[in-house]
């Protein structure tokens, strides 16, 4: 349990806590007392999935290992977390989402300038999906072939994964990646622009949104020339305030297929349109 927790009443229900756990049921047991680790024993000898996150090798001291459980419940998916890996150097250490963060790279490509770690703790919640999917492979293939089997990932793995497109460019062309704030490094526009009554964040970088955009803003004579290039000088001569795009875009969040891109809306002639768009807010 946090410490948080405590200090909220006792019970579970710090709010980092009650983020991650909701609708779940727990259970506190101290694992060093013989008689709470045979409870443990029992709960998992009889599940379908057992997830722990102990540094490699704490759960087999303890006796529930995956391949001692699995003597008992050969159906058992059981699935393991861990900071650098079940094997190598680094197996030993333990990690938190801004250590990953931090060795992995992903601070070296966030922000404007030096180090910076990405607002969420994304490490942590990518690698809990990661093994979310491997154990619903699992579990297929229990369905198909009637065992279970052991699932596996890091979170160092899962930070090097997410930065996957950054990787990929550096082996391709030898340039370290850099800092671009909230720009796409690799296509214009797609940046966060204020506008009279906010800041908005606007993606048009493909060439049809590109020629929707100048459509929009009344600019369509010069899509062409401006295309990606010109959009910086665009942008410089052109009042682009939401009050002018509301015919065409709608404020985030009145509905789940608003919240992200413009309707697709009649302009001229029926041609029908979708742009990426959302009005940047705080949470």
């Amino acid at each position: 349990r946090l410490t948080r927790s405590k200090e909220a009443g006792g019970g579970p229900t710090a709010p980092t806590f009650a983020a991650f756990n909701v609708l779940k049921q727990t259970v506190a047991l101290d694992l060093k007392r013989p008689q709470d680790l045979q409870r443990a024993r029992t709960l998992c000898i009889s599940a379908d999935v057992v997830v722990e996150a102990f540094r490699p090798g704490v759960m087999d001291r303890l006796g529930l290992g995956a391949a001692e459980l699995r003597k008992a419940n050969p159906g058992l998916v059981y699935a393991a977390l861990s900071a650098f890996g079940e094997d190598g150097p680094e197996r030993a250490r333990g990690g938190v989402d801004i250590v990953l963060q931090a060795e992995t790279g992903l601070m070296s490509v966030t922000g404007d300038s030096g180090p910076m770690k990405a607002g969420v703790p994304i490490i942590d919640a990518a690698s809990a999906m990661a093994l979310a999917t491997g154990i619903l492979a699992a579990l297929v293939g229990r369905s198909r072939k009637g065992k279970g089997q052991k699932v596996t990932t890091s979170m160092l793995d899962v930070g090097v994964f997410l930065q996957a497109q950054q990787f990929a460019e550096y082996l391709n062309s030898g340039v370290v990646p850099p800092r671009v704030g909230n720009r796409a490094a690799y296509a214009a526009p797609a940046d966060i622009y204020r506008a009279s009554d906010g800041m908005l964040v606007l993606s048009a970088h493909i060439k049809p949104h590109w020629k929707a955009l100048c459509v929009i803003l009344g600019h369509e004579d010069q899509d062409a020339v401006l295309l990606r290039t010109g959009f910086v000088h665009l942008h410089q001569k052109t009042s682009l305030t939401t009050e002018n795009a509301y015919p065409f875009f709608v404020h985030a969040g009145k509905g789940r297929d608003d919240c992200f891109h413009a309707p697709r809306v009649d302009i001229r002639g029926g041609k029908r349109i979708g742009i990426a768009y959302g009005k940047a807010r705080r949470p």
